[in-house]
C-alpha cells in the first residue's frame, strides 16, 4: 500500500553523508524526480480522499442499519443492546481508520504544497525530517 512514507523513501538517494553517531539519509532530487513525486504525492492524497468518504459511507449506512433494526426489535431490549454493542464496535474502528486516513492526506497535501513551492534545498530538508518523523 502506498502512504507518504512509501513515497518519500522510493525518492530518498542511495547515497549517505557520515555524521557523527551514523549515516545521514540525503535527497537529493532532480526535477524530473521532483514532478514524479508530485504525481505521486497527488495520487496518494486522491486516493486517500477515497478511501475517507468511502469509509464515511460505510458509516453512515451502519448507523442507519442499526436504527432501522432497532425500530424493527423495539420489543426485545437484549437484541438491542446487542446490535448497538457490535455496531458501536465496528463504528468506533472506523472512525479510528479514518482519522488516520485524513491525517495522513494533510501531511500528504502539506508536503505537496511545500514541494510545488519551496527551492530544492527546502524541499530535501523537509523531505528528510518527515522521513525522520515517519
Amino acid at each position: 500500500m502506498n502512504s507518504l512514507k512509501n513515497v518519500i523513501v522510493k525518492y530518498q538517494s542511495t547515497e549517505a553523508t557520515k555524521h557523527l553517531g551514523g549515516a545521514e539519509k540525503v535527497f537529493d532530487l532532480t526535477e524530473t524526480q521532483q514532478k514524479n513525486l508530485r504525481d505521486d504525492l497527488n495520487n496518494v492524497s486522491v486516493r486517500n480522499g477515497k478511501i475517507f468518504w468511502t469509509i464515511l459511507v460505510a458509516i453512515l449506512a451502519v448507523f442507519i442499519l442499526s436504527i432501522v433494526f432497532v425500530a424493527f426489535n423495539q420489543d426485545k431490549p437484549d437484541t438491542i443492546k446487542t446490535i448497538f454493542s457490535i455496531t458501536g464496535v465496528s463504528i468506533m474502528g472506523l472512525i479510528y481508520y479514518m482519522v488516520r486516513i485524513w491525517k495522513e492526506k494533510n501531511y500528504i497535501d502539506l508536503t505537496l504544497t511545500l514541494v510545488r513551492t519551496l527551492d530544492k534545498e527546502m524541499v530535501n530538508s523537509i523531505l528528510l525530517a518527515l522521513l525522520n518523523k515517519l
